[in-house]
């Protein structure tokens, strides 16, 4: 049975460049496309789920939603029957940033990150990932950035989550320090038919640990595409990944 493509949504940065190190990593079989998201507006995600649904293709697709993205994939899935499943890799159903940063996202956004944030935060020290992430959130204009980062704090899809019939991966990065783990538990307990796979990686995972993140996508593509009368219910996944949980 045909396999649906995987539509890759991006972060923060919206550009899809960072995708790369997961691209090359993908098996033979699997078609992969990404998505960039638009950089000329600042839109909320109400506002990007109407474009997103306009974007994907007329035939069954995977949507995997990377950290910002998260959300935006429950969305277009909720709003879309062409959407057959939901990989969310590091991120939300609500707002996993203290509110503290709803006073000034603007201002932290005006410039990209410090190279020792990003480390810190997002690259589990990996310098060379570090300068990518800052090169692609130049590609953007700052207020998109910052309208972003507003646009995380208001964040709730946890209804739209609940309401979802396609079936839904997690991945979980282990030492991931900007979405922590009560995020990867909000999602289960919201839907407790979710696969939670439990990843040795920082915030950017895909990125770092891109062979372990294909080791439990590539089963779920391959489930989808054998489901007879599209995607239902499968056994969850064990949790683990290269190491005991």
């Amino acid at each position: 049975m045909t396999r649906p493509p995987l539509i890759l949504l991006p972060g923060l940065d919206g550009t899809g460049e960072l995708f790369t190190p997961f691209i090359a990593a993908a098996p033979r079989a699997v078609e992969v496309r990404v998505l960039a998201l638009p950089h000329d507006r600042s839109l909320s995600y109400h506002e990007l789920a109407e474009w997103l649904c306009g974007q994907l293709p007329q035939r069954s697709v995977v949507l995997l939603g990377e950290s910002f993205s998260g959300p935006l994939a429950v969305l277009a899935a909720q709003r879309s029957d062409r959407v057959k499943g939901l990989v969310l890799s590091t991120t939300f159903a609500e707002s996993p940033l203290p509110r503290v940063f709803a006073r000034c996202p603007r201002l932290l956004w005006s410039r990209p990150p410090p190279a020792f944030v990003l480390k810190a935060m997002l690259t589990g020290g990996d310098a060379r990932l570090a300068a990518a992430v800052r090169g692609a959130i130049r590609r953007a204009p700052p207020a998109t950035i910052a309208g972003r980062v507003a646009a995380v704090l208001r964040v709730d899809v946890t209804s739209e989550l609940r309401a979802l019939s396609c079936p839904v991966l997690y991945l979980r990065a282990r030492r991931d320090r900007l979405v922590r783990l009560e995020s990867a538990s909000r999602i289960q307990a919201l839907r407790p038919s979710t696969e939670l796979a439990h990843i040795d990686a920082p915030h950017l995972l895909l990125q770092a640990n891109p062979a372990a993140a294909w080791s439990f996508v590539a089963p779920f593509l391959e489930r989808i595409a054998q489901a007879p009368d599209g995607p239902g219910p499968h056994p969850p996944a064990s949790g683990n990944g290269s190491e005991p949980v």
